[in-house]
């Protein structure tokens, strides 16, 4: 009976050795991977369709304002994204402008005009939706300041006492702007933007008379004058070119 205990005894302890080495061989590796959705630097980049090459955050920009006749408006400056929805942008503005009255009339008026300005803004992006995302509208609103000076004169037909009436003077401008623009996307680095904005000033004037008498000038008069403006709006296209 002893032999047969120890063989009895040693194949049960070689079955369970066996049982033990198949169930490792069996095992599998068990790999747990782990995602995010935390932005890397690069998706914290501009995303706004204008932008044609992610990472581009600057642009020089073109401008033509006012579209009015007899007179042109523009200006040329810079944008700069700090973050994918806000934009900065600058811009040094002119204004040239001249007009010639009625020769038909008994009193003929022109006048001539030039401004220059500073432009400071931002805009919005991604607040407002469109059905298309390919022509993206944004916000924008800032701060104006300028610079100018007039020339105006009346002309009167010969026999009148008064021949002329000449009037000079200069203007300081400042104000702030609001408006609503949609951007379009043209190539790689040039973008298309359409603005319209209104804007309030407060417009200090001080300009000079000169009554005219037998071709003399014998009557000069200063004045100065504060107004508050409130506009009717101001058209603008711009184009942005990325480096």
């Amino acid at each position: 009976m002893k032999p047969l205990f120890l063989f009895l005894l040693a194949a049960s302890v070689f079955f369970l050795d066996a049982q033990a080495q198949d169930t490792d061989d069996n095992r599998k590796p068990v790999t747990v991977t782990v995602t995010t959705n935390a932005p890397s630097s690069e998706d914290s980049r501009p995303t706004s369709d204008e932008l044609p090459l992610r990472g581009s955050r600057r642009a020089l920009t073109f401008g033509l304002n006012g579209f009015q006749l007899g007179e042109i408006e523009g200006g040329v400056g810079g944008k700069y994204w700090v973050s994918s929805s806000t934009a900065l942008r600058g811009s040094f503005t002119f204004a040239v402008g001249a007009s010639e009255g009625d020769e038909g009339t008994a009193r003929t008026d022109g006048r001539s005009s030039i401004e220059f300005g500073v432009a400071l803004l931002v805009e919005r992006h991604g607040l407002l939706a469109l059905p298309t995302g390919r022509v993206p509208p944004y916000l924008a609103g800032g701060f104006t300041f300028g610079v100018g000076g007039f020339s105006q004169n009346a002309r009167f037909p010969l026999g009148n006492e008064i021949q002329r009436i000449d009037n000079d003077g200069k203007t300081l401008d400042f104000g702030v702007l609001a408006g609503l623009g949609v951007s379009y996307r043209i190539s790689r680095r040039v973008a298309l933007s359409g603005e319209h904005t209104f804007g309030a000033s407060v417009r200090r004037t001080s300009h000079t008379e000169t009554i005219f008498r037998s071709g003399e000038p014998n009557e000069v008069s200063d004045s100065n004058q504060r107004d508050f403006v409130l506009g009717t709006g101001t058209s603008r296209l711009m184009v942005s070119v990325y480096f």
